[in-house]
């Protein structure tokens, strides 16, 4: 699945130092990613599993449903930001509350104030 070939690669990348800071795991199933338990019992060792901090989907569908997801079920909060141009794009749901829309733009500020102190490009090039 192309899904799996592209976080492959992200691993890959990450790796290799291409990529900002960060421990970068992928394929991962969403249940393994959110519980040590379902990690455990599948046996497989993941760093990030129970204490995931960003999901990256392999598209926005996918993305808006695991979103939505753990929002209304599990009481996640959102800040929505696009990657890949010049600088951080807000984007939240038409149905997003004043706390979301908050907590985007609080993101897409320490984005770019990041970027501007370390000079990061957020585009990545495969």
């Amino acid at each position: 699945m192309p899904a799996t070939v592209d976080a492959a690669k992200l691993v890959e990348l990450s790796q290799a130092g291409k990529l900002p800071k960060a421990v970068v795991e992928g394929p991962i199933a969403l249940d393994v990613a959110l519980s040590t338990e379902a990690a455990h019992h599948k046996k497989i060792k993941s760093e990030v599993s129970g204490d995931v901090d960003l999901f990256l989907t392999p598209n926005i569908e996918a993305g808006n449903m695991i979103t939505k997801a753990l929002m209304y079920y599990c009481g996640a909060k959102m800040a929505g930001v696009i990657l890949g141009a010049t600088n951080p794009i807000v984007m939240t749901s038409r149905a997003e509350n004043a706390e979301g829309k908050l907590n985007s733009l609080a993101l897409a500020c320490i984005m770019q104030k990041n970027k501007k102190e370390t000079k990061t490009e957020w585009d990545i090039k495969f």
